[in-house]
């Protein structure tokens, strides 16, 4: 395995790319909190539910940021993430109100 450093470098080359890829994340995620927090809390209604969607949204960001080819669109990624989340949870409310969706 050849990550970061050659191929003597073995699990400590892994462990280091690992530590940059959650600092890098951490960063990111971490400027633009706040803005999502009250994104999500708009769009549904909720300062609790909001926070659960960002939460959400973290995750799957966490899960998906090999992915993100460009740092500096991260907002627009992250906030693509979030909406989705967001209308997903709109449709299963209206869903368990009305029994379909509209």
């Amino acid at each position: 395995i050849e990550i970061d450093g050659g191929p003597d470098n073995g699990a400590r080359g892994i462990s280091a790319s690992r530590s940059r890829r959650e600092a890098a994340f951490a960063r990111l995620a971490d400027a633009h909190l706040g803005r999502a927090y009250r994104l999500a809390a708009v769009l549904l209604g909720s300062d609790v539910e909001g926070q659960d969607a960002v939460q959400d949204a973290a995750v799957t960001a966490w899960q998906s940021f090999h992915s993100l080819r460009d740092a500096d669109r991260f907002d627009a990624w992250f906030d693509r993430i979030l909406v989705n989340g967001c209308r997903d949870e709109i449709l299963r409310n209206l869903y368990l109100l009305f029994g379909c969706y509209a």
